[in-house]
């Protein structure tokens, strides 16, 4: 079976990650399958370290509309029609294929609530605009992976109908990223300050402006805190973080805000804080949130959907625009050593069932399973 995966929009970060793991995954199994990769000059890169034959590159030359619609790329009439089955990991495919198996990896364009926080800019366009061409292609798709049942159930309430074949694959971790939960901290003296650490992008819906000021809050109730921001930005969200550091830690002596971290600092990162905190509105499945689980961390959590779904009652949950109820959260954890080790021992438990591994084996056989179907 030639598999094809269309990556033309991934260039960096989780989709990029999560694309090198898939195919990492697939070589012990793919048995004379061959994969055919069309990506970016970054895809490309990243790929080539395999150096497999088994699996091909065709990086996409040219502008942001062959990107889109291959159609007016030159290898479209020899390439993407010979494919037995067309993985589409972005979730846009604009011409017409009968193999195609969409993939859901961001519940932004889907989330009336979340696409208003952008006003009336690009950013608002560029949403409204990716939701129109992702449920297009959804609706051409011969199958569909989610990642969890609840932006499975979130999106079909938006379409007509899901395609026959449907599947909820969730993402992986790597062996190295476990880590057993660590003795806790206890009282407000212990001897040093408690490490908080969030990482994710600063973006509108992740409100890192809010766990500033409940971090803040708490240190004026005696609490020893520190708090470590780590995330590249969006402009917008950037200038609402730098105000409420400025207003809450002028001198810098709290808050820390690093902009991008290579991965194994970021896993150092992990392992050096003491309590996890993720107050994001809108996601898929957060790899954040299953890597803090890993990492052994007691976790406040934001209380919308799929976090609980994701988290259970393994962590301390609160509305991340309310900056009381994030402040009433963490003083729960800090106030209850017992409680932080138990909820960090129950995600550390939880966390075992997230392997990249087992994500690379699920997708391929769902592939073959949809090229087959599409083509018996």
């Amino acid at each position: 079976m030639l598999i094809g995966v269309y990556a033309t929009n991934i260039r960096s970060g989780g989709g990029l990650h999560h694309l090198v793991e898939l195919v990492r995954g697939w070589l012990p199994l793919l048995d004379g399958d061959e994969v055919l990769v069309w990506g970016s000059a970054e895809v490309a890169k990243a790929l080539d370290a395999f150096r497999n034959p088994a699996v091909r590159v065709a990086p996409l030359a040219g502008s942001s509309l062959n990107r889109i619609w291959p159609a007016f790329a030159e290898w479209w009439p020899t390439g993407v029609k010979s494919c037995d089955v067309l993985f589409v990991p972005g979730g846009t495919f604009l011409r017409r294929h009968s193999r195609v198996v969409y993939m859901s990896q961001n519940m932004l364009p889907f989330t009336h609530s979340e696409r208003s926080r952008y006003g009336h800019g690009a950013s608002r366009i560029r949403l409204e605009v990716l939701r129109f061409l992702q449920l297009r292609t959804l609706a051409r798709s011969a199958g569909a992976i989610f990642l969890t049942e609840v932006a499975k159930n979130a999106i079909a309430s938006q379409i007509a109908r899901l395609p026959i074949h449907t599947s909820v694959i969730p993402h992986g971790l790597a062996p190295g990223q476990f880590s057993e939960p660590k003795t806790q901290l206890s009282g407000k003296n212990p001897g040093r300050p408690y490490h908080l650490l969030y990482v994710s992008t600063v973006a509108e819906y992740k409100h890192q402006w809010n766990v500033v000021r409940a971090v803040s809050r708490l240190r004026s109730e005696g609490w020893p805190l520190k708090l470590k921001l780590v995330g590249a930005a969006e402009p917008g969200a950037l200038r609402k973080l730098n105000a409420a550091i400025s207003a809450c830690d002028p001198t810098g002596v709290c808050i820390e805000y690093t902009a991008l971290l290579p991965f194994e600092h970021v896993t150092d990162a992990y392992r050096n804080a003491d309590m996890f905190v993720f107050a994001s509105s809108c996601e898929n499945l957060p790899n954040i949130l299953i890597e803090a689980m890993a990492a052994g961390l007691p976790i406040a959590c934001s209380n919308r959907q799929p976090m609980p779904a994701i988290l259970g009652d393994a962590g301390e949950f609160f509305d991340p625009e309310d900056e009381a109820s994030i402040s009433s959260a963490l003083t729960r954890l800090l106030g209850d050593p017992g409680r932080r080790m138990s909820m960090a021992a129950k995600a550390f438990e939880m966390s075992q069932q997230y392997s990249w591994s087992a994500c690379a084996n699920s997708t391929l056989q769902f592939l073959r399973r949809v090229g087959g179907a599409s083509a018996a």
